[in-house]
């Protein structure tokens, strides 16, 4: 069986930039020395690094964050633009309560990593004045962006330029993973430089950073892109998505939830399995009857997959303990899915019998680390969204989401 044409009169740009991440992030490795070599690093007085950014550059800063922190040895925290106000807001409301000459002097010890895809972002640009106006000194900046003539990249000295090329389909697709591989190499450079790694583990991971791309071509093989195809035409009966989750890929998940949302209209909710165990995890009761798409998306780490198996049985059984001897479903799991790799841990036969999945509602992807199963997941999420809204008849490229300024 093969993959559908895309819908008649209909560009397939969408797709077209999905797969041209793999040669992206193979330019962007090639060009890691000569775009890192001159560019200065948080230094000692700096204590910690305030990330900012919106929307999919904000998912990005979250996915490589982890990876960042272990790496560098400061801790990271990501905010949006308004968050940020909102403290400022705060701030200013007691600051003549305070010693110091204002309170917004707290952010003195930090190093900046602000984040916009077009450069032109208002909001982003709004705190950086705010920032400005309140510390003394020049901001300690280091801005990403995929427009190197924007406001942004030209206000401060040090800029990395992402280079992915204008989108002419729905904007942070492959804007998204250059942004995520520049910020990992960037963590890299700072780790070599200051001599937190050790140059061997610097070389393995440069290595796994390397074998991305080959990952991603293998999603185009022909028989791997059919298999993504027939495991989308399984989630078209409803269009209420559940995407969990455990250990670093949870971190992929709400820009997946987006993309599902901003091709094809769906409603998806995101989460840690072991977050959701706790929580609203009601809703997979589902819709007017309709149960919702549950994807599971399991990691590469043994450890991490058999606690995700251990939540999915708390989220669909009364019992975990008796459950499959007495199959005592709280939820129906007509509509539970996986989407695993080939090192992934297998999935429990019993788990897959109780909710009765079958093999077309499993998805097996290329072999990967863990930081490689970030790019990958990602991606097929991507061309999970692409082919929804192909199936479904509409425009993947859905031209009112746009954005010339990418």
């Amino acid at each position: 069986m093969a993959t559908p044409p895309p819908p008649r009169n209909t560009p397939i740009t969408l797709l077209n930039e999905i797969q041209e991440q793999a040669k992206l992030l193979r330019a962007l490795l090639k060009q890691k020395e000569k775009r890192l070599a001159s560019l200065p690093i948080p230094e000692k007085k700096h204590l910690r690094i305030i990330a900012i950014a919106e929307g999919s550059s904000k998912h990005a800063l979250e996915i490589a964050t982890p990876f960042l922190e272990e790496w560098i040895g400061l801790p990271i925290y990501v905010h949006d633009p308004e968050s940020l106000e909102e403290k400022f807001t705060i701030a200013r409301l007691y600051e003549d309560h305070l010693t110091e000459k204002d309170s917004i002097s707290i952010y003195k010890d930090a190093y900046f990593i602000v984040v916009s895809q077009s450069g032109k972002t208002a909001s982003v640009l709004r705190i950086l004045e705010t920032l400005t106006q309140y510390l003394d000194e020049p901001l300690p900046i280091l801005t990403i962006t995929n427009n190197a003539r924007s406001k942004l990249a030209q206000a401060y000295p040090h800029h990395l330029f992402i280079g992915a090329g204008p989108e002419k389909s729905i904007a942070a697709t492959k804007t998204l993973s250059a942004t995520i591989m520049t910020l990992l190499l960037w963590g890299l450079h700072v780790a070599e430089k200051t001599k937190r790694m050790k140059k061997s583990s610097s070389i393995t991971i440069q290595r796994q950073l390397a074998r991305i791309s080959d990952r991603l071509e293998s999603l185009w093989e022909p028989t791997r892109m059919e298999s993504i195809f027939r495991f989308t035409q399984k989630l078209d009966e409803v269009n209420h998505f559940v995407l969990l989750s455990k250990g670093p890929l949870t971190l992929v998940l709400s820009e997946a939830g987006l993309k599902l949302t901003e091709t094809s209209s769906n409603i998806v909710y995101t989460d840690n399995s072991e977050s959701f165990k706790h929580g609203p995890k009601v809703i997979l009761s589902g819709i007017n009857g309709k149960h919702p798409n549950s994807i599971y998306l399991v990691p590469t780490i043994d450890a991490l997959a058999c606690e995700l198996y251990k939540d999915i049985e708390s989220h669909f059984w009364l019992d975990p303990k008796t459950s499959h001897n007495n199959n005592q479903l709280a939820f129906e799991g007509d509509r539970v899915f996986f989407i695993a790799f080939e090192n992934s841990l297998t999935i429990p036969q019993k788990l897959l019998e109780g909710l009765n999945t079958t093999h077309e509602r499993v998805l097996t992807l290329p072999s990967a680390s863990t930081v490689e199963s970030l790019f990958v997941g990602l991606v097929t999420f991507q061309l999970i969204s692409y082919y929804l809204a192909v199936i479904k008849g509409e425009n993947p490229d859905n031209p009112t989401l746009k954005k010339a300024v990418t």
